[in-house]
């Protein structure tokens, strides 16, 4: 009883293939790598212990997977392929595209710990990284309504090796609210508001 494209088990007693490999964890739950059985691609597989929540947070999570769906073809956030529940609906896959390079706050730590001293990012990068970033930001908040992230930090932009390029993707729709809908809340990662 293993999902025919993704691999994950769909019943609750049945191990993560030992294909997989761990990448992270949070308050949500985990996160994987793992290989679409058809194309060979490898993905990002996000694992979010529903059993745990409230209806208020499992919405939210549902919604999160769904953002990601709003936003298909923007070359700066991330794509998600799929997602669905297990039979037992106590597990959320989102099948999402993996960013190879991990994310800018790893390039940054890595810079910080260089054995030379911290080698800091040239003019030229931080242009690039910016840019990108904001093409990304710049389509939430024009599609529709217009959105908000409410959670941008190093963390949720990952890093991926496209084409022989860089590119810089939005990552974690958690905290992503449809225009006018968040002034009541405060709502992110207190270390950067």
């Amino acid at each position: 009883d293993y999902h025919p494209v993704w691999g994950v088990p769909m019943r609750e007693c049945l191990p993560m293939p030992a294909s997989f490999t761990f990448i992270g964890e949070g308050s949500f739950g985990a996160v994987y790598k793992g290989v679409n059985k058809i194309s060979g691609e490898e993905v990002a597989i996000k694992i979010v212990a529903l059993s745990t929540q409230t209806a208020t947070q499992r919405d939210e999570n549902l919604k999160e997977a769904e953002g990601y769906r709003k936003f298909e073809g923007n070359k700066n956030i991330v794509r998600v392929f799929d997602f669905f529940e297990n039979y037992e609906i106590t597990k959320l896959y989102m099948i999402m595209e993996f960013c190879n390079m991990g994310t800018l706050n790893d390039h940054i730590n890595k810079r910080k710990l260089n054995k030379d001293g911290p080698q800091h990012f040239s003019l030229k990068e931080i242009k690039d990284i910016s840019r990108q970033v904001l093409r990304g930001l710049a389509d939430l908040h024009v599609l529709g309504t217009g959105y908000c992230h409410l959670d941008l930090k190093p963390e949720n932009i990952g890093v991926k090796m496209e084409n022989f390029k860089v590119r810089y993707k939005l990552l974690d729709f958690g905290f992503l609210y449809p225009r006018g809908e968040f002034e009541d809340y405060i709502i992110g990662t207190r270390s950067y508001m």
